[in-house]
C-alpha cells in the first residue's frame, strides 16, 4: 500500500466511523449524508490508486476484494437510503 492510497483509505474509514456514530445517536442529518459521500469518495480514490499501482482491477486479493465489496455495499445502501427514507436506521448494520 503506497502512502496516498493509505491516506485516502484511512480518511474513508474515519468518515464511515463518523457516520456510524451519527446513526447511533439517531442524528439523520444532511451533514451525515455529506460525510458519507466524502467517505465514499475517499474509498473510491483509494481503490483507483490501488488499481493503478498493481496494474489490474483490485479484486483478486482478499484485502482488495473486501475493499471493493464494502465500497459497493455502502454505495448501494446510500442510494437506497436516498430513495427510501425508512431504511436509514439499517445503516448501523451496513456500517
Amino acid at each position: 500500500m503506497i502512502l496516498i492510497e493509505a491516506i485516502f483509505f484511512w480518511a474513508g474509514l474515519s468518515a464511515y466511523l463518523s457516520v456510524f456514530v451519527c446513526l447511533l445517536l439517531r442524528r439523520f442529518t444532511a451533514v451525515s449524508d455529506r460525510i458519507l459521500i466524502i467517505g465514499l469518495f475517499s474509498q473510491a480514490v483509494s481503490i483507483i490508486v490501488r488499481w493503478y499501482s498493481i496494474g489490474s482491477p483490485p479484486i483478486f486479493g482478499v484485502f482488495e476484494s473486501a475493499q471493493a465489496d464494502t465500497f459497493l455495499a455502502i454505495l448501494l445502501f446510500f442510494l437506497a437510503g436516498r430513495r427510501y427514507e425508512g431504511i436509514k436506521a439499517l445503516g448501523l448494520i451496513i456500517l
